[in-house]
């Protein structure tokens, strides 16, 4: 059984209105022994830089303020998802301003690609007058380039993120990209992090989670044994979503245990 959810988001974020509070009332009421806020922090927000960002102190009193309330029925672990980014002039930025986090007493770090070539292709208008495969494989290079790059994660965020927001009508070829995919999952190992299982796509009706089996299953072939599982959540209502399903998932790749983080260290539960 999965009894930690390691991609929550809360009030913190700004595309979430759900005070801390609610979210760990939810996990003790679901029976979790463990849940994570991964809140947003993506400096440089295409338009407006401050869109998805948050202040860590106010963060730090706050969460820790809670780990202490609810000691006795869960463990917040306090954790953030940071927004990489590989355009030349915002890496330059963000690899130096990124650095103070690693001083910061995270349990978690969340890596993840929102926004590449300036912008972020879950807004419609990203797409428009671009050819779909160059655009995907384009998200693809940039996280690439973030895996091999940035050191201030522990894990890679839902690796096909672009699959959720494909245009309607364009079919997705994975094998297309399965180069690029690859190593993408070799810079992970190589760097001693690992990726998750992320279920939230489930939640918004698809037929796969992010990444889908087959890149799981690959990640498993090449050596990769780190790996989160977490819902993605935005509200109470959708946390530990299709759980059940990734723990299905995992089991079928070949994972007999599953990965939770404390002070940025991963510790393996079984499944």
């Amino acid at each position: 059984m999965i009894s930690s959810d390691y991609h929550v988001h809360s009030s913190f974020s700004t595309d979430s209105d759900a005070p801390p509070s609610e979210v760990l009332n939810a996990a003790v009421s679901l029976g979790l022994k463990s849940v994570c806020l991964t809140d947003h922090m993506d400096c440089e927000w295409p338009e407006d830089p401050e869109l998805f960002i948050f202040d860590t102190d106010e963060y730090f009193k706050a969460l820790t303020k809670l780990k202490e309330e609810y000691k006795d029925r869960l463990d917040l672990r306090i954790g953030m998802e940071l927004g990489l980014r590989s355009e030349p002039d915002v890496y330059a930025f963000l690899s130096e301003s990124y650095k103070k986090y690693q001083d910061m007493p995270f349990d978690f770090i969340i890596g993840s690609t929102h926004v590449f070539d300036y912008g972020d292709p879950y807004y419609t208008k990203f797409w428009e007058d671009k050819n779909p495969d160059s655009v995907v494989n384009s998200f693809y290079e940039s996280t690439l380039f973030n895996a091999s790059h940035y050191d201030c994660y522990d894990v890679y965020g839902h690796i096909d993120y672009i699959t959720r927001y494909l245009p309607d009508g364009c079919h997705y070829e994975q094998s297309r990209y399965a180069e690029l995919i690859e190593a993408i999952l070799k810079a992970i190992i190589n760097g001693n992090r690992g990726i998750e299982i992320n279920t939230a796509s489930l939640t918004k009706g698809y037929a796969d989670a992010n990444p889908n089996a087959s890149v799981i299953k690959l990640y498993k072939e090449l050596g990769g044994e780190i790996i989160t599982v977490g819902s993605d959540a935005h509200s109470p209502e959708n946390l530990t979503a299709h759980f059940d399903t990734a723990a299905t998932i995992l089991k079928d790749c070949g994972f007999k245990y599953y990965t939770e983080f404390v002070n940025r260290k991963p510790v393996f539960l079984e499944l």
